[in-house]
Order: structure tokens, then C-alpha cells, then sequence
């Protein structure tokens, strides 16, 4: 990998190879971190790396004097640059590339343990998947849910699922008429029930038939009211009055059928008027032909006919046809007539024998009053017994579905399904640092269950600056590791003692990842030798120039 940098801070020209390792030693304000920062801002593709500085401010990254800047971060697969003050970044597809926290713009040792949380799940893909969540509320499916997480995120599933357990337990309320409780609601039945003990629904629907049957029964015994048949006498007497009008209407009908065909012909028989509008046209020649009847025309007469004589033949037709209409009316009200008499002869036919069947009146008053009573009594029964036990499956139902949500809500809960997920890869993230810190033979660095981070078994904020400096590298070259970043920048190495310096390059030389180390150092004779221990390159820079350590 090759980095070239001009004109960026403190820093003229810059050109080193990064191999493995690459260490930029020098004395103060040398421009040992305006190398870091230029080359975190490529492989960033952020043009401004110090936090709080604006983009419309990047001129100020230009060294003093300057007008143009630039960085440059190129392998074999391609490459990144950026020009300030415009801070442009132009980068082909597989350019070099890291997270701001492989480049030490960001270190999770400062963030609070919610913050943590949110990187460590994103850089150790800690969220569940379906598949955990199908595992954690089987049988039940899930799919529902997932959709929700994925469209709205895990915090908004879970409040989702909390809103619609309090609609549940207010409908269960609604219900039961009772408070929602989990103890009271689990074991709660309708008060109703009580009093129906060991009575089932089938004797209930007998209890109610047999009152009805009895009430049937005394109402044909006590035997029909005389407005009842006064009434079904005056059917049959309407009955009999009818047939005379039926027979007198039916001769009128046929008389007036008679008239209509009659009138028809009439209508039919008259000349029609020989104008362009009263004429048809015929289908070969497309001339005008009068309409003698529906099925014969003629040709128009010599000559034409006057309008007086068209006049008069238009005034017969309209009065034929007028006299027609008439007598097709006149004919339908016959026939409704005639349907009315015929019905009343059909109700006096029933009304007869409903007469001839009426029973001698045996049963009281009071007899029917009592069965009424009684059926009444049998209907109050089954109506609230069925009212009781719908009501009892409703509410058992409804607090199934409260206690299956509740195991949704605790399962979406942060100390949920996330919470165990984040614990499980927590094991094997620990289990990373640990071999990172063996390698470099420091005291393990542990982010605890609450993810507050240990040094050694100490919290990192009683910890001197150089213990907090090997926590920063090992966390970021153990993200670096998860997020896929090509180099880790690790600025101000020379906190580090000689172990701790050289604990940092082994765990280096056996990353997987290029790494850009710069430390100060008081003179270029004292710059570490890693080139002849196969680490990688060293670099010397002062007066804002850049130089192999050969």
C-alpha cells in the first residue's frame, strides 16, 4: 500500500510504503499526527478528520503557505484521494478502506455503555436473526414481528408490543367487567357460573323448548279470542262476495282484449304521413318508402302529398293510438282486480278451515300467564348461562394472547433476545481480546457483562494514560478485525514504554491487518529497527520532510 501526502498541515511531502507495518517517528510537531490524520481522512473518505472542524473550514488543513493539498492511498486493487481545501474525494470501488475506528477517530473506551452496545452489536452482527427469535417464541410464528423489526427497528417492535398488551388487557377488562391482573386474570371465571354448576348447555335448550310447548299448549287450550274469530268469519264472507266480481271482471277482460286488437288494427290500417321523417328508407336504393303496416310499404304517391292531408293523417294515428293506449291500461287494472279478488277467495279458503279446527277452550288466563312466565324464566336462563360461557372463552382467549405477547415483549426487551445474542458474541469478542493481549503479553482487557471495560481486572478510568493507550489499540484492532478494515492508525505510540512498545508490535506483526504506528522520538538514531525484524518499514520525519530509517 502506498501513501503519498502533500502540503496537509504540518506536512510538505510524505511518500512511505505500508507493508506490514509502517512507523513514522519524530520530534514534537514534527507532523507525525498531520500523517495520521491525512491518511484517516482518505481511507475514512472524510475529508475533515478533527472533530468539530466544518467542511467549509478544510482549508485550514492546508499547510501554512499553501494552497493545494492532497492525500493519496493506493494497492493493487486501487485507490483513494483527496484534494483540499475542497475536500473531494474520489475513490475507485475496491480503494483502501477503514472505519473511524480503525482509525483511531473514534475508540469505543469513550463512549457510554449504550453507545458501546450499538457499535459492538453492529461490528459483531450481535442483532438476532428470525431464525433466534422463531427459537425463542416457538411455536409461535413470528414472521409478523419480524416484519416490524425490520421496517421499524427492535426499540419500536418492542414498544409496539407493549402498546398492544395494554389494548389486550383493556379489552379483556371489557369483557369481564373486572381490573386486569396476571394472578387474578389467569384463574378468573364469570361470576354467573357459579350458579350454574353442573348444569349444561343441552338442558338448558331442553328447559327452554319444553315452557315454550307448554305455552303453546294452553294457548290452544284456553281456545281462539272472539276479535280471532270474528275475524277469520269476515275472511270467509269477503270470500264469497268475491266470486261474482272475478266472473263479471273476466268477461270485460276478454271484451277489452277484443277492443285492443281491434283498436290495433285500426291503428295499423291508417295512411301514414308522406314526410322525410315518417318515411323508412330503403335498404337498396336508400330512397323514401311510406310505412303502410309494420310489414308492407309503398313508394311515396306523384307528386307528394299536401301538409293539410299529412296534418289530418298524423292527428288519426295520434288518436288511434291514444284510444289503443287506453284500452291496454284499462286491461291491466282488470287484471290486478282480478289477482285481489282471487287472493281474498285463497284467504277465505284458509280462514274455513282454521274455523273448523278450533279446539273447546279448557285452559285460564292465569294458566297462560304462568307458562309465559315460565318461558321467560327458561329464555333468562339460557340467555345469560350462553352470555356467561361466551364471555369466559373470550377472556380465557384474550389471556392466552396477553401471556403470548408478554413473552413477545420480553423477548424484543434490550435485556431480551438482543441482550443473550449480545452476551453469546461478548464470549467470543473477550475470548479475541484475550488472545490479543497474550500475544502482546499485557494484562487482559475485558468489556464486562454491563460493558464497562477492565484492564488487568481494574476499571480503564483508574488506569494511567499509557494502560488506557494499549486498551484504545487492542479494542481498535479488535474492530478493525470485525468491521473488515484494511489498516489500523495508531497515533502517539510513545506513551508506551519499551514492554509496552514492544507488546504493541508483536500484536501487530501478528494482525492481519496493516498498520500506520507513529510515536515521537527524540532523535532518528533512537527509531526502532523493525525493518530488520521483518515487521515492516520505519520513517523519520522532520522539517515537515519524510525519510526511509534505513
Amino acid at each position: 500500500m502506498k501513501i503519498e501526502i502533500k502540503n496537509y498541515r504540518g506536512i510538505a511531502t510524505a511518500n512511505l510504503e505500508l507493508a506490514n507495518i509502517a512507523l513514522v517517528c519524530g520530534p514534537n510537531g514534527a507532523g507525525k499526527s498531520s500523517i495520521a490524520e491525512a491518511v484517516a481522512a482518505a481511507c475514512t473518505r472524510n475529508p475533515s478528520p478533527i472533530q468539530g472542524l466544518r467542511k467549509k473550514d478544510a482549508s485550514m488543513l492546508l499547510k501554512d503557505g499553501e494552497k493545494r493539498g492532497q492525500c493519496v492511498v493506493s494497492d493493487e486493487t486501487g485507490s483513494v484521494t483527496i484534494n483540499w481545501p475542497g475536500g473531494t474525494v474520489t475513490a475507485t470501488e475496491v480503494a483502501p478502506q477503514c472505519t473511524a475506528m480503525a482509525a483511531g477517530l473514534e475508540s469505543l473506551l469513550d463512549m457510554t455503555p449504550v453507545n458501546r452496545a450499538e457499535h459492538l452489536i453492529h461490528y459483531m452482527k450481535a442483532l438476532p436473526t428470525e431464525a433466534d427469535l422463531q427459537d425463542a417464541l416457538a411455536p409461535a410464528d413470528v414472521s409478523a414481528v419480524w416484519s416490524v423489526i425490520q421496517s421499524d427497528g427492535w426499540d419500536k417492535a418492542h414498544d409496539r408490543a407493549k402498546e398492544r398488551g395494554a389494548k389486550m388487557k383493556g379489552a379483556w377488562e371489557q369483557i369481564t367487567g373486572d381490573n386486569y391482573g396476571g394472578t387474578r386474570a389467569a384463574s378468573w371465571e364469570h361470576p354467573a357460573l357459579e350458579r350454574y354448576a353442573g348444569v349444561t348447555l343441552g338442558e338448558l335448550q331442553t328447559a327452554s323448548s319444553e315452557a315454550r310447548a307448554a305455552l303453546e299448549a294452553a294457548q290452544a287450550n284456553r281456545g281462539t279470542a272472539q276479535q280471532v274469530l270474528d275475524g277469520l268469519k269476515e275472511k270467509v264472507r269477503i270470500a264469497k262476495e268475491a266470486e261474482p266480481f272475478i266472473k263479471q271482471m273476466k268477461v270485460e277482460i276478454a271484451d277489452t282484449a277484443i277492443a285492443a286488437v281491434n283498436a290495433k288494427e285500426a291503428l295499423d290500417a291508417l295512411p301514414h304521413p308522406e314526410t322525410a321523417e315518417a318515411m323508412a328508407e330503403c335498404p337498396h336504393c336508400k330512397g323514401h318508402l311510406v310505412v303502410v303496416t309494420r310489414t308492407s310499404v309503398r313508394k311515396p304517391a306523384e307528386g307528394g302529398v299536401d301538409e293539410a292531408t299529412n296534418a289530418a293523417r298524423s292527428e288519426a294515428i295520434a288518436v288511434a293510438q291514444a284510444k289503443l293506449d287506453e284500452l291496454s291500461q284499462y286491461g291491466r287494472e282488470l287484471d290486478q282486480g282480478v289477482a285481489v279478488y282471487v287472493s281474498q277467495q285463497a284467504a277465505g279458503t284458509k280462514a274455513a278451515a282454521d274455523l273448523a279446527r278450533q279446539p273447546s277452550g279448557t285452559a285460564t288466563s292465569e294458566d297462560v300467564v304462568r307458562a309465559q312466565q315460565a318461558v321467560q324464566a327458561a329464555d333468562s336462563d339460557l340467555a345469560q348461562f350462553t352470555a356467561a360461557h361466551d364471555a369466559q372463552e373470550r377472556a380465557t382467549a384474550m389471556q392466552a394472547n396477553i401471556q403470548a405477547n408478554l413473552l413477545i415483549i420480553e423477548q424484543l426487551a434490550p435485556q431480551g433476545l438482543r441482550q443473550r445474542v449480545l452476551d453469546r458474541k461478548m464470549v467470543e469478542f473477550n475470548a479475541m481480546l484475550t488472545r490479543m493481549c497474550k500475544t502482546a503479553g499485557w494484562p487482559a482487557v475485558v468489556v464486562d457483562d454491563d460493558l464497562s471495560v477492565t484492564f488487568g481486572g481494574r476499571p480503564t478510568m483508574l488506569c494511567s494514560k499509557g494502560e488506557q493507550y494499549r486498551v484504545r489499540a487492542i479494542l481498535q484492532l479488535a474492530v478493525a478485525d470485525l468491521d473488515g478494515s484494511e489498516l489500523a492508525i495508531l497515533d502517539g505510540a510513545d506513551i508506551l514504554d519499551r514492554f509496552g512498545r514492544n507488546g504493541l508490535f508483536k500484536m501487530l506483526a501478528s494482525a492481519k491487518i496493516k498498520a500506520l504506528v507513529c510515536m515521537t522520538i527524540d532523535g532518528r538514531d533512537k527509531v526502532p529497527n523493525i525493518k530488520s525484524a521483518g515487521l515492516g518499514q520505519a520513517y523519520w520525519i522532520d522539517q515537515a520532510e519524510l525519510q526511509e530509517v534505513v
